[in-house]
């Protein structure tokens, strides 16, 4: 694929511990592998957590403790530029996160 092509997108979303990452490795190594020879990139939404004293954070105030679950507890906009700038780096991108699919775009 050329650096002008975009990569195919693979979305894997699900709940949390249900396997997600571990897909997504076993799918890098699988494509990536002698077999398919395809470059291959791995995106994890977990890596774009917002830190902890960040004001972008839903508060639950009936529980003193931030919504880690909420989409605001995530830095999008990074995500999604960083998405745009390894779409063109690869062959195949994949993509895992429990919120991916409720991503506004």
């Amino acid at each position: 694929m050329s650096s002008t092509s975009s990569a195919i997108v693979v979305g894997l979303g699900g709940v949390t511990n249900g396997g997600k990452t571990t897909m997504c490795h076993s799918l890098k190594r699988l494509f990536s592998s002698n077999k398919y020879n395809l470059r291959v990139l791995s995106m994890h939404l977990d890596h774009y957590f917002r830190s902890p004293d960040d004001p972008h954070h839903v508060h639950l105030d009936e529980f003193n403790h931030h919504d880690w679950d909420s989409l605001n507890a995530l830095d999008i906009d990074r995500f999604l530029a960083d998405i745009e700038l390894n779409r063109f780096k690869c062959d195949l991108l994949l993509i895992e996160g429990f919120l991916i699919f409720n991503i506004p775009t």
